[in-house]
């Protein structure tokens, strides 16, 4: 007697960027309840950076353009594709396209539908009504929409009603794997220069420019410091010439995208997120917590949720606070402490296994997630 085929998970991605979309997308996949079949849907099929990560761990990828003039083929093409697979759920992890995924869905016969809101509600008026607009067509389409944080839940909560069945699920990571990795290299690494480094998107949500600031009134004190910049996007250049500008060429590195974050983390011997409101969760802050890191931070509501009482938090946009308190955790015994701290918060709080147990009985599987 034949067995009856897994059962199909679509998630849908706007491009395989190193980024936090798609690493949550990636270890869902891998902590998954066996069996599942994943299908990726790929928006963008420009960015491919990630596609052998998912091909590895088992998942179907397929290039599916979105393109905005031509929304109706769009949805065309996805219903078809969603008739054809037959999913239990379908995943969207670009809040907003959530909507014609949706639609395409119905059309094709009504798979599960969720997405995934990775920052809250914008300040901006204009930005916040479009957004506002987007959780009402939600609601009419029943559409759940998950959060990556508590502190976006509630942005989205105190303005508007959200759909049934929207919470909150914070992310998570693999925290020994990311642990084994950063300890082995951090065996090789040297006392001097004491490495200073944040992961993250140059794009205008982080604020990379404070930082910046911040080890320029540093280094005048302690030569010996350095700082890596690990991650890309559309700010680079701007913050590159403000490192040239401050003098800091010598001692600022821009790694770009990198997929061995792990291993730069242990060379890593403290690690400041400086961001700004529009955070969402900070993933990589729970990396870095994984590597047994001490903490600096913005006080943001996302920074804050994430790191509790296991690292230092100041006030966002503040570099003289900010090289206040990474000038605090230059002392090793200090820095010794406050790692085990902070990883003992991810472990209590942000394991991967917990995180996918929460998705996967939210889309109604309820076998253990694999470890």
């Amino acid at each position: 007697m034949t067995d009856p085929p897994a059962p199909i998970l679509v998630h849908v991605l706007n491009g395989l960027a190193l980024g936090g979309n798609e690493h949550l997308c990636l270890q869902l996949v891998r902590h998954a309840p066996s069996p599942i079949q994943h299908r990726v849907l790929n928006l963008n099929p420009d960015c491919q950076t990630m596609r052998s990560q998912f091909l590895d761990a088992g998942a179907q990828v397929v290039d599916c353009a979105y393109q905005p003039r031509q929304r109706l083929r769009f949805l065309y093409q996805v219903a078809t594709y969603v008739r054809r697979q037959r999913p239990q759920a379908v995943v969207v992890y670009t809040f907003g396209l959530h909507l014609l995924v949706g639609l395409a869905a119905c059309w094709a016969g009504g798979a599960t539908v969720v997405a995934r809101a990775g920052n809250p509600l914008p300040k901006d008026p204009r930005q916040q009504r479009l957004w506002v607009r987007i959780v009402q067509g939600s609601r009419l389409l029943g559409i759940p929409i998950y959060s990556c944080s508590q502190a976006v839940h509630e942005s989205f909560t105190r303005v508007t009603p959200l759909p049934a069945g929207s919470r909150a699920i914070p992310n998570g990571c693999d925290l020994q794997a990311i642990a084994r990795r950063a300890q082995q290299t951090r065996q090789s690494r040297s006392d001097r220069p004491t490495v200073i480094g944040m992961v993250a998107r140059l794009n205008a949500i982080k604020d990379q420019a404070t930082l910046l600031r911040a080890i320029a009134l540093l280094h005048a004190d302690h030569p010996e410091i350095a700082l890596w910049l690990v991650g890309d996007g559309d700010q680079r250049s701007t913050l590159e010439a403000l490192a040239v500008d401050l003098g800091l060429a010598k001692v600022v590195t821009f790694w770009g995208d990198r997929a061995d974050v792990p291993d730069l983390l242990g060379k890593m011997h403290l690690y400041a997120f400086s961001t700004t409101a529009d955070e969402g969760f900070g993933i990589a802050l729970i990396e870095a917590m994984a590597a047994g890191l001490p903490m600096v931070a913005s006080d943001v509501p996302a920074c804050r949720e994430v790191l509790g009482t296991a690292g230092c938090l100041v006030p966002p946009g503040d570099a003289k606070s900010l090289a206040v308190a990474l000038e605090t955790w230059l002392d090793p015994a200090l820095r010794q402490a406050w790692g085990d701290r902070a990883y003992q918060r991810a472990l209590e709080h942000y394991t991967m296994d917990t995180c996918a147990a929460t998705w996967y009985r939210e889309l109604g599987w309820t076998q253990e997630v694999v470890g």
